[in-house]
């Protein structure tokens, strides 16, 4: 009999604990079931007399035999008894859960519960003996295996680690050679448990790998069986063309969060690249819906290898970048990138960085970006060993980029520059339509090599090698390339690497002028972006004339032609045109003309300039900021320029003032700087030594057009600002006009560290007490907005820059430190300053107190507004 002190066969008085009807139904046992409800009723009935709490079979001696009792009957074939005891121990773990009890569920020793269960699943070991008890199916098993995971391994974390539990290895053990049977077992179920408490137990590695039993051989025995599982598992995943059973989701799944658990411990992964294989091949062939699983697996080994940059890493690596899976190649970038900190990564990530899918070319630039390259290596593994043939073109635009970076930082050998530089000319020549970033590129790149001043051999080399590419060849793409960048980038290396001390020097200026006369001919047929590169080509040729007028003299009725063309163009309907010739004025007349030029075009330019940036700056119809943004900047060098010849460019100065508070500075406040940089630009002489200084005065007593009139013309401006524009009662002329004055300043800072005997830095600093007091009152306008204030701010800051190396006086800079305390004690920064701080501030600093006291009354008198 099964129970504890059996009541004698013939007995008809139930022992302690046991009904009448229990009593009746074993003796019925004793003389055998007549059917399947009898049987039935029996089991219930002594699974009522073990449960926990409900029977009194082991009352007083524990719960740990009771409930191994109850979980051995969880298995039973009869679905009645298996639901009953499910619902008794369901009844008893929400018992002992709750906040008000003190029942431990599963007893004192959990380790006796588990360890039993574990040896009821494994069965007898060695040859079935009669007196054995039958092994368990797979579906008992796997049941069994759940109620380990759910109600043991969960609840108690530390099971194995307790120092009560002197055979925690035993125990993982026992434990691991039951997930072995599991693994191996047909059934799908007792897999998939299994798979889960492999999981479960896994992720308690911390705390098992930080106890005494760390240094157990048999510990590093358990964790290579472990490794040995999942790759047996996932290998049939790999290689579907083997037929293989490929396990199900929720096992593989089990099994990636088991490997994720290992990887948080070097020890187990090191240096082993099979399992790395292994979950290469997982993305590559698992489902959509699982994709993502595989690839967190994957990445989360990534630590386990950033300090082995083995070759049959690499070769893997680069063997994956091919695939058709995003996540392998998103994978293939970050482990690249982070495990290879060298050259050695570059045919890879080069690779990806043209990749089509924005995230993995994102990555890959970014560990591009990061690393340090040596230009003589990089180019020896792009271009040696084909790493730049096997590049998209969106490659190679990443490619040319930072080959030029290297090249800037630390030049290489003159073989190596020779090959980059071909590239570059091949890249722009050969590229196709759809690839306009590399033709940029590869023309950025190559200006950048040859115009830095660092670099000597590029420039050399194309000056005197015309294999790679002839400087006909050059103005020909310095007009045709695709991009405006390419166009400009051209040109500028035309200009570079063209010998000026060669015969062929006015041949090849001749015919890219009579070139650029072609296409900015807009009277016939013409091409917009042809145009735009003859407009920029002609900007640098010009240029290069005016620097050499010894050389070019012949050329000048070529040049005001050329130049007459661009003021044409000015007037052009077409914007990109239009801008694209200002612009191209701008660079030509930086360096200035000779007289003769500037008195046979400036006429035309002045007029042109003048009614182009009425229409677009002041009309309320046509008024467009960005249009006339560009026309007022090349405004500057002309108008440095004007005063080496005997245009007046009063008429240009005029409208450049009519913009200040005009339709398009309403629209755009901006345009006031610009109008600021062309007037600055003016207004220093430093390229004209015959200046002679100036100094202004009858300031306070307004404008007066005849004393402006008798002053030199470069001074007029600034004297103008000051009495006239800084006064007008219009307050958007006025509030515009401070970021004028300010651009002046800041140009008068750039002056004086170069040259501190400039007329229009003498004038500046015998005005430096004028200007700041101007923007102190700038400050207080209450019509100032947001640009003028900071204007105003910055100029402060700039005034008191200049004065510190101009050698300005000390009461000059104490007035400088006084209004930055006036402007800045008030909430932090002038731009917060409230109504009611300004008023307090004007009663504590007013120029008068009277002023203050009128400000604070008016205030008050408005309700605080």
């Amino acid at each position: 009999d099964d129970v504890p002190n059996p009541p004698p066969p013939t007995s008809k008085i139930p022992p302690f604990g046991m009904t009448s009807q229990n009593l009746l139904r074993l003796m019925n046992r004793r003389k055998g079931f007549k059917s399947t409800a009898d049987l039935t009723s029996y089991k219930i009935s002594a699974v009522d007399f073990i449960a926990p709490n409900r029977g009194a079979a082991f009352t007083g001696i524990g719960l740990e035999i009771p409930i191994t009792l109850m979980a051995a009957s969880s298995t039973d074939d009869l679905p009645a008894v298996k639901d009953h005891v499910g619902e008794l121990l369901k009844a008893h773990f929400d018992r002992s859960h709750s906040s008000l009890s003190q029942i431990k569920p599963l007893g004192s020793s959990p380790y006796i519960v588990c360890t039993t269960l574990v040896k009821l699943i494994l069965g007898s070991v060695g040859k079935p003996k009669p007196e054995d008890r039958r092994a368990l199916s797979p579906q008992q098993s796997s049941d069994l295996t759940s109620f380990i995971t759910k109600h043991v391994l969960v609840p108690h974390p530390k099971i194995f680690t307790s120092p009560t539990n002197i055979n925690g290895v035993l125990l993982l053990t026992l434990l691991f050679t039951t997930i072995r049977k599991g693994f191996q077992s047909t059934s799908q179920k007792y897999t998939t448990t299994s798979s889960h408490l492999l999981n479960i137990i896994t992720s308690r590695l911390n705390l098992i790998l930080s106890s005494p039993i760390k240094s157990s051989p048999a510990l590093q025995l358990l964790l290579n069986t472990c490794v040995s599982l999942t790759l047996n598992t996932l290998k049939p995943l790999t290689t579907p063309s083997l037929n293989g059973v490929i396990p199900s989701n929720e096992i593989r799944d089990n099994v990636y969060g088991t490997v994720s658990n290992l990887s948080r411990f070097t020890s187990v992964f090191k240096e082993n690249s099979t399992i790395v294989q292994v979950m290469f091949g997982c993305i590559k062939f698992e489902k959509d819906e699982m994709i993502s699983r595989a690839y967190g697996c994957l990445q989360s080994l990534l630590p386990n290898f950033i300090n082995s940059p083995t070759p049959e890493i690499y070769k893997l690596l680069a063997g994956n970048c091919d695939c058709t899976i995003k996540s392998s190649r998103l994978a293939v970038a970050y482990w690249v990138g982070s495990i290879f900190k060298s050259v050695d990564s570059a045919g890879v990530l080069f690779k990806l960085s043209g990749d089509e899918d924005e995230e993995i070319a994102g990555v890959s630039r970014k560990f591009i970006g990061e690393m340090e390259w040596e230009f003589e290596e990089l180019c020896g593994r792009l271009w040696k060993e084909g790493g730049y043939e096997r590049c998209s073109w969106k490659g190679k635009v990443n490619c040319l980029k930072t080959c030029a970076e290297s090249y800037s930082k630390k030049s290489g050998s003159n073989e190596t520059a020779s090959k980059f530089i071909s590239e570059c000319v091949q890249a722009i020549k050969n590229a196709t339509a759809g690839e306009i970033t590399l033709v940029d590129t590869a023309a950025k790149s190559l200006c950048d090599i040859v115009t830095s001043k660092k670099l000597v051999y590029p420039k050399e080399y194309l000056k005197y090698n015309e294999d790679v590419i002839t400087k006909r060849d050059m103005i020909r793409l310095a007009v045709t390339l695709q991009t405006s960048e390419a166009r400009k980038c051209m040109a500028r290396v035309f200009t570079e690497v063209v010998i000026t001390d060669k015969p062929e020097f006015m041949e090849l200026c001749s015919a890219a002028l009579t070139l650029c006369s072609e296409k900015l001919n807009f009277k016939k047929m013409f091409h917009a972006g042809q145009a735009n590169g003859g407009a920029t080509l002609s900007g640098y040729v010009l240029r290069l004339l005016f620097e050499n007028p010894a050389l070019t003299k012949s050329l000048d009725s070529l040049a005001v032609e050329v130049i007459e063309l661009l003021g044409e163009g000015l007037t052009h309907s077409d914007q990109y045109v239009s801008s694209s010739c200002a612009s191209s004025l701008g660079v030509a007349f930086s360096f200035p003309p000779s007289p003769s030029i500037l008195d046979s075009t400036l006429p035309l330019l002045f007029t042109n300039l003048q009614a182009t940036i009425k229409k677009y700056g002041t009309t309320i119809d046509h008024s467009d900021p960005n249009r006339c943004s560009p026309l007022i900047k090349c405004c500057g060098p002309i108008l440095s320029s004007s005063l080496s010849s005997s245009v007046s460019p009063s008429t240009l100065l005029e409208g450049l003032f009519k913009i200040l508070g005009s339709e398009s500075y309403k629209k755009s406040n901006e345009i006031s700087l610009t109008v600021g940089t062309a007037i600055s630009s003016y207004v220093d002489c430093t390229s004209h030594p015959s200046a002679s200084s100036v100094t202004i005065e009858r300031i306070d007593e307004g404008y007066d057009e005849i004393y402006e009139s008798r002053m030199q013309e470069w001074a007029r401006p600034i004297y103008r600002l000051i009495t006239k524009e800084y006064k007008d009662h219009n307050p958007q002329v006025r509030t515009a006009s401070y970021s004028v004055i300010f651009s002046i300043v800041v140009r008068a800072g750039e002056v004086v560290e170069i040259d501190k005997d400039n007329p229009f830095v003498k004038l500046i600093k015998e005005m430096l007490e004028v200007i700041q007091a101007k923007f102190v009152k700038g400050l207080k306008d209450d019509k100032g907005k947001q640009l003028s204030r900071e204007c105003c701010c910055r100029g402060l800051a700039a005034c008191f820059g200049f004065s510190k190396v101009a050698g300005g006086s000390v009461e000059v800079s104490s007035s400088l430190l006084k209004a930055f305390g006036q402007t800045t004690n008030h909430g932090g920064s002038a731009m917060m300053e409230t109504r009611e701080q300004e008023a307090m501030r004007r009663v504590q600093n007013a120029e008068t107190e009277a002023e203050g006291r009128e400000a604070l009354n008016a205030f008050l008198e408005n309700g605080g507004r």
